[in-house]
């Protein structure tokens, strides 16, 4: 028996698996989607060796945090784990779904295997903006895959808000240098603007953009020590410098290449 980190998505394409989850017996048999949950125990085991298993796979999480890029592929049973492995395991909050099992039902199962042979080779092969590509696919997996399997979840208003603007202001933290626009926004994340805002404002008393220009702003602060202002405005997502040196004097009241000979002469004088 093993238990894992986060949640693990298997599509079974070859092969009959014998699966124990949560202490039940279970048969997989080739066209089943299982979902396995953080902190499950169970076991997976194949019924003739004598033929190949294919059983494609993808580990994720359901909300980034500050230590999700520590998570690992988990094979330890549940009395091997180690109190930080115990720290690494992510929170189960889709919860056990209708039947308490690994199973899950989609609604198109050709579009389902379509974005989930995508999602694995755009892991694979890491083309650019991959991991944009990445949540996307993995966004619409799971709109196949929630309002089926996990009602209980999505009539938790107020848990479905907060994980809508969660993902919105992680999504943010890690791409804010390409300048995400609140359009791009909200075809990521399939929800109506004004929805976006309100709630974003309403949980972190700012909006969005305001955010999103102030984590461009203290990087942009940290690359002008190094690097030219054109250069600068190209990594941070900017369209030309103008546009850039309007943004960061309308943020500091300065412009950048005052910053910079202020910077110049203040380490001149230490």
């Amino acid at each position: 028996m093993r238990c894992i980190l986060d949640y693990e998505l298997m599509s079974l394409e070859e092969g009959i698996l014998d699966i124990v989850y949560n202490g039940k017996k279970y048969q997989a048999v080739p066209g089943d989607i299982l979902l396995f949950h953080p902190g499950v125990p169970h076991s997976i085991n194949s019924i003739d060796e004598c033929h190949s298993v294919t059983q494609p796979h993808i580990h994720f999480d359901m909300l980034y945090e500050s230590n999700s890029k520590d998570v690992y592929v988990c094979f330890k049973a549940p009395g091997e784990m180690s109190r930080e492995d115990r720290e690494l395991m992510r929170k189960d909050i889709l919860g056990p779904g209708k039947e308490n099992s690994p199973f899950v039902s989609v609604p198109d199962k050709e579009r389902f295997d379509r974005y989930f042979h995508d999602t694995i080779l755009a892991f694979t092969y890491k083309p650019p903006m991959h991991e944009m590509i990445l949540k996307s696919k993995m966004l619409m997996l799971l709109t196949m895959i929630i309002p089926q399997n996990f009602p209980e979840f999505l009539s938790s208003n107020n848990e479905r808000s907060q994980l809508d603007v969660r993902l919105v202001k992680n999504h943010i933290d890690e791409h804010f240098r390409e300048n995400p626009s609140l359009d791009e926004l909200s075809k990521i994340f399939r929800f109506n603007k004004s929805y976006m805002i309100r709630k974003f404002e309403k949980t972190y008393g700012i909006s969005p953009m305001k955010y999103l220009r102030g984590l461009t702003m203290k990087e942009a602060q940290n690359l002008l020590k190094t690097t030219s202002v054109k250069k600068t405005a190209g990594e941070l997502g900017f369209s030309s410098i103008y546009s850039f040196s309007r943004a960061f004097r309308a943020h500091y009241g300065i412009y950048p290449t005052e910053y910079v000979k202020t910077e110049q002469t203040n380490e001149m004088s230490q």
